[in-house]
């Protein structure tokens, strides 16, 4: 809850849009952990979650560039960037 807080806070005061809405379960997992579905996880690929991505600060900073949130977009730059560095 604390990063949906996070993230709802953060593109309000920057005016961030987001037009087909925040993707928080690409970033962030449950807050707690579901145990059933953890375990059954081992066993089939069906319970099994996507893997996390992680969000950083210069994607952020990128979609605060563009006024906008645009996953594949801030994603492909921030990935840009690090290979840039």
């Amino acid at each position: 809850m604390d990063a949906i807080e996070f993230i709802d806070s953060w593109a309000e005061k920057f005016n961030i849009d987001a037009p087909d809405g925040f993707p928080y379960d690409r970033y962030f997992g449950p807050e707690s952990l579901d145990v059933i579905r953890a375990v059954a996880g081992i066993f089939s690929k069906k319970f099994r979650d996507a893997p996390l991505v992680p969000i950083t600060l210069g994607m952020l900073a990128e979609a605060m560039r563009r006024g906008k949130w645009n996953t594949a977009e801030i994603e492909a730059a921030s990935t840009h960037n690090r290979e840039i560095k």
